[in-house]
């Protein structure tokens, strides 16, 4: 599968940056600013309706953002990051974001552009042998940290012996 280009053309707003604390009857609930679900509700129904056609993508992706803030500041590139994906699953774009789907936000970055703010996305839909990259560098003999191979020689030796299994 190709991956999947789209932009959104929006401020870009952290889902966990400024959380309101509101009453609701006798209890209270921590929800996201007042930005954030403003830039939620702007962006959610359009991006539902361009991937209505389609199911949810429920197998392993990658998932890279250019996120383009309108001001020069400091800012929590995960808490983009978590507000993104929360949005690309209420839009129905991934079944959800947890692990099992979203193995990693590779190649992200947060950039400024004060004229017209967006967030660029890419969804790389993963292969089978992709998907089982971190076991086969825990089947590597050593030499890397955490059991991951050391070279890239010794990543090549172990593709070609499960690439038939995979078939």
């Amino acid at each position: 599968m190709e991956p999947i280009h789209f932009t959104i053309h929006a401020k870009p707003r952290t889902k966990k940056t400024s959380q309101r604390i509101l009453r609701f009857g006798r209890f209270n609930k921590i929800v996201p600013s007042k930005a954030y679900c403003a830039f939620e509700k702007a962006v959610v129904p359009p991006l539902r309706r361009w991937w209505a056609p389609r199911e949810p993508i429920a197998s392993l992706v990658s998932l890279s953002a250019a996120i383009y803030i309108d001001a020069d500041r400091a800012a929590d590139v995960h808490a983009f990051y978590q507000g993104l994906a929360d949005i690309l699953v209420l839009a129905g774009v991934l079944a959800d974001d947890n692990r099992r789907i979203v193995r990693d936000w590779d190649g992200s970055r947060v950039y400024v552009d004060r004229e017209r703010p967006r967030v660029e996305i890419v969804i790389t839909v993963l292969s089978a042998l992709q998907r089982l990259e971190p076991q086969l560098s825990l089947l590597g003999s050593g030499g890397g940290a955490a059991g991951f191979p050391s070279s890239s020689v010794e990543r090549r030796s172990l593709e070609p012996c499960l690439s038939g299994s995979l078939t």
